[in-house]
């Protein structure tokens, strides 16, 4: 399950918060990237896939339309769906490449057991050979 055993009003916050912060950071992308691409790290743990990031953009911008209403103009619409699209590609790249490391250092780890257990068979093998 998504999130499972983790608080959401307390994701509820951190959206809230990396949102800020991106909105914020839009003149020095620079200072927000390496913070995206964190988070999209930590969230390979929490299940998510790229996927969930278009129904939290599309609830993020259906929330903004009905709490701003008739404020809640084409052209912000369009920046606030232009800021959530860099948020979540970042994230999702974040994801991606953390999901390779992961898959990467779980094959090292099967051909280091696979070294092994070679290892101690050809040891088998040669004690039987001597009997």
């Amino acid at each position: 399950a998504l999130f499972k055993g983790v608080d959401m009003n307390l994701q509820a916050t951190k959206l809230w918060n990396m949102l800020n912060m991106a909105v914020r950071g839009l003149t020095n992308l620079g200072s927000v990237v390496p913070m995206l691409q964190e988070s999209g790290a930590r969230h390979v743990g929490y299940g998510c896939y790229p996927e969930h990031y278009e129904v939290v953009g599309a609830s993020l911008l259906h929330t903004l339309g009905v709490g701003l209403g008739s404020e809640f103009t084409p052209e912000l619409k369009a920046a606030w769906t232009k800021v959530y699209g860099v948020v979540a590609k970042t994230m999702c790249d974040a994801q991606e490449a953390e999901r390779s490391r992961q898959k990467a250092a779980k094959v090292k780890m099967f051909v280091g057991i696979g070294a092994v257990v070679a290892v101690i068979g050809a040891c088998a093998f040669a004690a039987l050979k001597k009997q």
